[in-house]
């Protein structure tokens, strides 16, 4: 079997590696995330989204950290577009999704709302994706 290489230089992983890793970063993700999702969730079952705008953004920022190192892994070339599809709509579901924050923060409702719809979307679209690969299932809740 021929290994292929990265423009890094690093060996390009196999699909059940890259799945595996991919794996256990997503789990690794969403369990450092979990606690400030409750404490957002709870703030939010109060009623008040000012209390949860922190801790959504602590969790923003630990999902962008393990979606960066989910975009250092070295997909195998078949494949790799709907990998890097996933990967694209991750981050742009993480960007609406801190633009919402940012809204809120602002106590910008309508504006809210509207970024709100759009990270929606694209927490559709990056799950779409990531079934099409297919990721594991820790990488479906990674993005929930």
């Amino acid at each position: 079997m021929v290994v292929l290489a990265s423009a890094t230089g690093a060996a390009a992983l196999t699909k059940s590696e890259l799945i595996e890793r991919s794996g256990e970063i997503c789990a690794h993700g969403d369990a450092a995330m979990q606690p400030y999702d409750e404490k957002a969730a709870r703030a939010i079952e109060r009623g008040d989204l000012q209390a949860g705008v922190r801790p959504a953004r602590k969790s923003i920022r630990i999902g962008r950290r393990h979606l960066a190192r989910l975009a250092d892994l070295n997909a195998p070339q078949r494949g790799i577009e709907r990998y890097r599809n996933f990967i694209d709509r991750t981050r742009e579901y993480i960007r609406w999704l801190d633009l919402s924050i940012d809204a809120i923060a602002a106590e910008r409702w309508r504006l809210a709302k509207r970024r709100a719809t759009k990270a929606q979307r694209e927490y559709m679209r990056a799950k779409r994706a990531a079934r099409r690969y297919p990721l594991k299932r820790a990488c479906i809740k990674f993005l929930s």
